[in-house]
């Protein structure tokens, strides 16, 4: 199932998996959605660096209320590269 999942994603155009994403991450706002690392994955592969520096900060801070200092890093490191991509696109 992760083979034909992952060779169905690659067949895609990047521009048209970025929209996916984009509204993969729009919807799952509307809804609700709590983890912070989903959008914020889905706003980084849309190429929305805003986005996905905010949710990025957020599951950093989650983590590191939970006590997960792997993820705390994992998260705080793709908010910093969201950061810098939104400074190259100024």
């Amino acid at each position: 199932h992760d083979l034909l999942r992952e060779a169905a994603y690659e067949t895609l155009e990047p521009t048209l998996r970025a929209l996916y994403h984009a509204r993969a991450g729009q919807w799952l706002e509307r809804s609700g959605e709590a983890d912070a690392g989903t959008l914020a994955e889905h706003f980084r592969l849309a190429g929305d660096p805003v986005r996905a520096a905010g949710y990025s900060a957020r599951a950093a801070e989650l983590a590191l209320e939970g006590g997960d200092p792997d993820s705390v890093l994992l998260w705080a490191d793709r908010g910093g590269a969201a950061h810098a991509r939104l400074k190259e696109q100024r």
